[in-house]
C-alpha cells in the first residue's frame, strides 16, 4: 500500500532538492580553484617506496587488496595499517574482522604491534613468539600496559558486526564516526563476507556490486564533505585462471571499476605436497608476488614480498620493476 503524499512531503523533498542544488558548482567560482594537496599517510621507511611520487598509494580512497586464500591479505593490510598508526599519533584503525574471530584478530594484531617495534621475544633459535598460539607473557603484559603502548592500542578498534556495512542499514558513516577521528583506515576482512542486503535477492553479483558502490559512495562522502581522510582497505579472495596466469575477483565484475587502487597478492610459486615422515605436506613458499594492477593517480608496479618464517609478517617487501637503488626500494624488518 502506498503512502500518501502529503503537503509537508512535497516541502521536505523540495527543501532536499534546492540543498543538492547547491552543491553543483561551476569552476569558475573562486571557491572551486582552492583545494589542497592529497597527501599519502606517513608511514616508516620500510614502506616508503609505496609512496613514491610514481605511486601515492597508501593515501585517502578506496584500496582492494586481493589474493588467494591463507596468501597473507589480512596480514599484509594489517600491516600497512599499523604501520600508519606508528607514524600517525591521530589516526584510528577501524577493522572489520569478518572471517577472523575477534580472539584471533586481536592476537595476530597484537603480534604485529609488537613486531613492527622490535620487541617480540625470540627463542634460542632466533624464531620469535608467535601470539596465535602463545600466550602473553607477563614480560609482554607489562610492556603492552605501559603509556606508550597503550595509547597504540587505544587506537586500535575491532568489530565482527556486518551491520554497519549493509547498505541498506546506512550505518557506515556512524561506526566511523565512534572511534572519534579525522583520521581513519578502515580494513574489511573480506568482500565475499558482506552481508547479502536484500537489494537484488536472485543475484549475488549484484548484491556485491551494490556493496562496492555504497562503500565508495561512503568513503567519498566522508573525505570530500567532511574534511576526514579516510583509507578505505578492502579485501577480496581472487580465482586464478585454469592456465594459472591471471586472476579474477570473485563473486563482482565492479571492484577494479570502484577501486581507487588494486592490489593482487599471488604465490610467487604454487603449494606444492611433500612426502614426510608423517605422509604428505604441503609447502608453502614464503615468498609472494605483489601486483599493483590499478591506480588512478599514479603508475602500476610488481613488488617482491616476503613471508616471514616464524610469524605472520611481511620482513621485506622490495620493487621488481624498480628505477631506483637498491637501498632505496627494499625494507627489512
Amino acid at each position: 500500500m502506498k503512502r500518501p503524499v502529503t503537503d509537508d512531503h512535497i516541502i521536505e523533498q523540495k527543501k532536499v532538492t534546492i540543498d543538492r542544488l547547491q552543491q553543483i558548482t561551476h569552476l569558475g567560482d573562486h571557491e572551486a580553484l582552492l583545494f589542497e594537496e592529497i597527501k599519502p599517510f606517513t608511514i616508516s621507511k620500510r614502506l616508503e617506496f609505496l609512496n613514491l611520487p610514481e605511486y601515492r598509494l597508501l593515501r585517502p580512497g578506496t584500496t582492494i587488496i586481493g589474493g588467494e586464500a591463507s596468501s597473507g591479505k589480512t596480514t599484509l593490510s594489517l600491516q600497512i595499517a599499523v604501520d600508519i598508526l606508528l607514524h600517525n599519533p591521530k589516526a584510528q584503525l577501524l577493522f572489520f574482522s569478518l572471517d577472523e574471530s575477534h580472539t584471533r584478530a586481536k592476537r595476530k594484531l597484537i603480534s604485529l604491534v609488537l613486531a613492527m617495534q622490535n620487541l617480540l621475544p625470540s627463542d634460542k633459535k632466533n624464531r620469535r613468539f608467535n601470539l596465535a598460539y602463545e600466550p602473553l607473557s607477563s614480560d609482554l603484559q607489562d610492556i603492552l600496559a605501559s603509556p606508550e603502548q597503550q595509547a597504540i592500542l587505544k587506537r586500535i578498534h575491532i568489530s565482527d558486526d556486518a551491520y554497519f556495512l549493509d547498505p541498506i542499514n546506512d550505518a557506515f558513516i556512524n561506526a566511523v564516526a565512534h572511534v572519534s577521528s579525522q583520521e581513519v583506515i578502515i580494513i574489511i576482512d573480506y568482500l565475499q563476507l558482506l552481508p547479502k542486503s536484500g537489494l537484488y535477492n536472485s543475484n549475488l553479483r549484484e548484491n556485491f556490486n551494490a556493496s562496492l558502490a555504497y562503500l565508495k559512495q561512503q568513503v567519498n562522502r566522508l573525505n570530500n564533505h567532511m574534511q576526514a581522510r579516510v583509507l578505505l582497505l578492502l579485501l577480496s579472495q581472487v580465482s586464478r585462471s585454469n592456465s594459472g596466469s591471471t586472476f579474477a575477483f570473485r563473486e563482482t565484475s565492479e571492484i577494479e571499476n570502484i577501486a581507487d587502487s588494486a592490489l593482487v597478492l599471488e604465490y610467487a610459486s604454487q603449494p606444492k605436497s611433500q612426502s614426510t615422515g608423517r605422509g604428505k605436506e604441503k609447502i608453502i613458499s614464503q615468498a609472494r608476488t605483489l601486483r599493483l594492477v590499478k591506480n588512478k593517480d599514479g603508475a602500476k608496479a610488481t613488488f617482491q614480498a616476503i613471508m616471514s618464517p616464524d610469524i605472520p609478517f611481511f620482513h621485506e617487501i622490495y620493487l621488481t620493476n624498480q628505477r631506483f637503488t637498491h637501498e632505496t626500494s627494499i625494507f627489512r624488518v
